[in-house]
């Protein structure tokens, strides 16, 4: 079986970190209609710089649990993944951390909106965050539990507000004469 899967380029975990064995995305575009950014297709390059910073830090060990979505339907459950990233439009994802892998505590939003390209630096200063912080044995999901309170839960308006004050924004504009 392992001759086979050599074979056809399917590889192995042996070296990967374990970040990377537990991580995933689900198939956004083209295949959902209802993804609005990458997920599967640019999550292998995502992890992949994830998993040079988590080299760096001597973090390849660690049971971090990274997700993505294509959209807030969250078909990864990137709710309670310890650090996720959920499609907004096109390169543009709302970027939650702190869920917990035993499903006890949902994640927070951090940041509204990163673009594709910033997501491993964003990682990497939380993780950066954590091996300073931490305490002997703990894993992430456990010190962002004890260290952090949880930024706003989840919510499916969020990720519509933005459509409503920017249409909201043009018909002011609009009734101005054009100027905002």
């Amino acid at each position: 079986m392992d001759q086979m899967l050599n074979q056809y380029g399917v590889p192995s975990d042996e070296g990967m970190t374990e970040a990377r064995k537990t991580s995933h995305a689900c198939v956004a575009l083209p295949t959902c209609g209802l993804a609005l950014a990458e997920s599967e297709r640019v999550f292998g390059q995502v992890m992949d710089e994830i998993d040079q910073i988590l080299r760096e830090l001597q973090l390849e060990k660690e049971p971090i649990l990274i997700r993505m979505a294509g959209c807030p339907n969250g078909c990864s459950r990137p709710y309670n993944a310890d650090i996720s990233f959920v499609g907004r439009a096109p390169g543009k994802y709302a970027f939650f951390v702190g869920g917990s892998m035993t499903g006890d505590r949902l994640v927070g939003l951090e940041k509204k909106v990163v673009e594709l390209k910033e997501i491993p630096a964003v990682v990497k200063t939380y993780l950066e965050e954590f091996v300073a912080r931490r305490q002997d044995g703990e894993i992430f999901s456990e010190y962002w539990g004890r260290t952090h309170q949880p930024g706003p839960r989840p919510v499916p308006e969020q990720f519509h507000l933005e459509l409503a004050e920017r249409s909201a924004r043009l018909a002011a504009t609009s009734q101005n004469g054009g100027v905002e």
